[in-house]
């Protein structure tokens, strides 16, 4: 029997909370701290699928949320 490959699509996305003065300094701070990739196992290595991951990127129109002041 025939082998197929179906493809399909599916989107990231996550929040890092930071402490900052501002919210370009809490942008700035973020993005240094970007999480890392899914893992291995979960990419699909070994198995009959394979997920690929592009690296984080800040969204351009970027909306800060304040969630509390120290």
């Amino acid at each position: 029997m025939t082998r197929y490959r179906v493809p399909f699509t599916s989107a990231l996305w996550t929040w890092i909370e930071v402490e900052a003065e501002d919210e370009y300094e809490a942008v700035e701070k973020a993005c240094d701290m970007t999480p890392p990739k899914v893992c291995a196992q979960c990419m699909g290595w070994g198995q009959g699928y394979s997920v690929d991951q592009d690296d984080w990127e800040a969204d351009e129109d970027v909306k800060v949320e304040k969630v509390a002041s120290a």
